[in-house]
C-alpha cells in the first residue's frame, strides 16, 4: 500500500508486486452524501492526478491491464439515514 500521490513509490510498489490486472477503486468521497460538496476538489484531484499515476505505474510496470469501477449517485436517491443509494 502506498500514496497514490507519490507517483515514484506508486511505480515502485506496483514494479515490485508484478500485478497481472489492477482494480481501480480510486475515490474520495464521504459516507454522507450531504458532505460531497466539501469532498470535490480532493475527489477530483485524485480521479484525475491519482489515476494517472496509477496508469503511468501499470505502463512503467508491464501490467497495462486496468480495471476501473466508479459508482454514479444523486442527491435525490438519499435514505432518510443520509446514505446515498447506488443508482
Amino acid at each position: 500500500m502506498c500514496d497514490v500521490f507519490d507517483r515514484a513509490a506508486l511505480i515502485e510498489a506496483v514494479r515490485d508486486f508484478r500485478p497481472d490486472i489492477i482494480l481501480n477503486e480510486l475515490t474520495d468521497l464521504p459516507d454522507d452524501v450531504r458532505k460531497i460538496g466539501d469532498h470535490s476538489e480532493l475527489n477530483a484531484r485524485i480521479r484525475t492526478e491519482g489515476n494517472q499515476n496509477l496508469i503511468d505505474a501499470a505502463r512503467q510496470s508491464g501490467s497495462p491491464k486496468i480495471l476501473a469501477q466508479y459508482r454514479i449517485v444523486r442527491e435525490a436517491a438519499l435514505s432518510g439515514a443520509g446514505q446515498a443509494k447506488p443508482l
